[in-house]
C-alpha cells in the first residue's frame, strides 16, 4: 500500500506557520490516519469477501494501477458490474484481468447477490484508498479528501453486503446451501465438490499432501485435462484447486470458532 510521505508544504511543524490559515492538525497526518482506518477494518473483511489470505491481499495491493486516471477508471468498471442486471460471463474490457479474477464466476463462487455486491464494494474501497494516496503524494488534496470519503462509503457498503449474506447463517451453511442450486447448473461445481473432499480429508489426514501445490498438482492429474472426466467437468488452470484451498482455509477460518 502506498504511504507517502506528504508534501512539506502540506505538513508544517505546528499550526501556527500556516499563517493565514489556522489548522490544528497537517493535512498528511489527517490522510495517513484515514488511511490506517481504512486498513483496520478492510484488510480483514477483503480476505473474507475475496477469499485471499494476507499475501494475496498484499500481492492485489502491489499491482493495482500506480497512475490515478488508470485507477478511476478500474472504479468506473467495477462501478459498471455493480449496477448492471446481470452479472457478465466476460471480462468487460474496461476492467483489468487481475480484479476480473476476483469476482469472475469461474473463480469467484460466491453464491448470493450480496456476496457478489459486497466483492465489489470492497475492490472498489481499496482502489479509492490507494488513489487518495496517489493525490496526497501529487499535492491534489480536494481530490485526496475526495477518494477517501469515497473509500470509507464503499468499505461500510461492504460491510453491509456481509451482513446481509452472513447475518442468518454462518459462511458454512451459506455454501452449502448456495452449492446445492449451483451443482445444477454448473457442471463444474461437481469437480469442485470432488476436490474439496480431498481437501478435507487434507485437513483430518495432514500426511496426505506436503502442501497446498502437492494438492493442488493431484487435483490436476484426477481432474485435469489428461483425466476421463466430461469435457465440462474438467479444471483447465492450476490456479483453480489452487484458489479454492485458499478459500476453503478462509471459510475454515471464519466459521469455526477461537479455541
Amino acid at each position: 500500500m502506498h504511504k507517502p510521505s506528504p508534501p512539506d508544504a502540506l505538513t508544517p511543524a505546528t499550526a501556527e506557520e500556516h499563517g493565514h490559515q489556522q489548522v490544528d492538525v497537517c493535512v498528511g497526518c489527517l490522510v495517513d490516519d484515514q488511511i490506517e482506518l481504512f486498513w483496520h477494518a478492510g484488510a480483514p473483511l477483503a480476505e473474507g469477501l475475496l477469499f485471499l489470505e494476507k499475501l494475496d491481499l498484499h500481492g492485489l495491493i502491489k499491482n493495482l494501477p500506480l497512475d490515478p486516471d488508470a485507477a478511476e477508471a478500474q472504479i468506473d468498471a467495477l462501478q459498471a458490474l455493480e449496477q448492471a442486471d446481470e452479472f457478465p460471463e466476460t471480462r468487460p474490457n474496461a476492467l483489468s484481468e487481475d480484479l476480473w479474477a476476483l469476482v469472475s464466476n469461474e473463480h469467484s463462487h460466491c453464491y448470493s447477490h450480496s456476496e457478489r455486491l459486497g466483492q465489489v464494494e470492497i475492490l472498489t474501497g481499496i482502489l479509492s484508498i490507494d488513489v487518495a494516496a496517489q493525490y496526497l503524494q501529487g499535492g491534489n488534496v480536494p481530490s485526496c479528501f475526495a477518494s477517501c470519503s469515497r473509500a470509507h462509503m464503499h468499505l461500510g457498503m461492504a460491510l453491509v453486503q456481509a451482513g446481509a449474506s452472513y447475518s442468518q447463517d454462518s459462511l458454512r451453511s451459506v455454501a452449502q446451501r448456495g452449492g446445492k442450486a449451483k451443482v445444477a447448473q454448473d457442471p463444474k461445481q461437481r469437480t469442485k465438490d470432488q476436490a474439496k473432499q480431498y481437501w478435507l480429508r487434507w485437513q483430518e489426514d495432514p500426511a496426505l499432501y506436503v502442501g497446498p501445490e502437492a494438492y493442488a498438482k493431484d487435483m490436476m492429474n484426477k481432474f485435469g485435462p489428461e483425466s476421463d472426466l466430461p469435457k465440462e467437468q474438467v479444471i483447465q488452470n492450476i490456479e483453480s484447486p489452487r484458489r479454492w484451498s485458499r478459500q476453503w482455509k478462509a471459510q475454515k477460518n471464519t466459521t469455526e470458532p477461537a479455541e
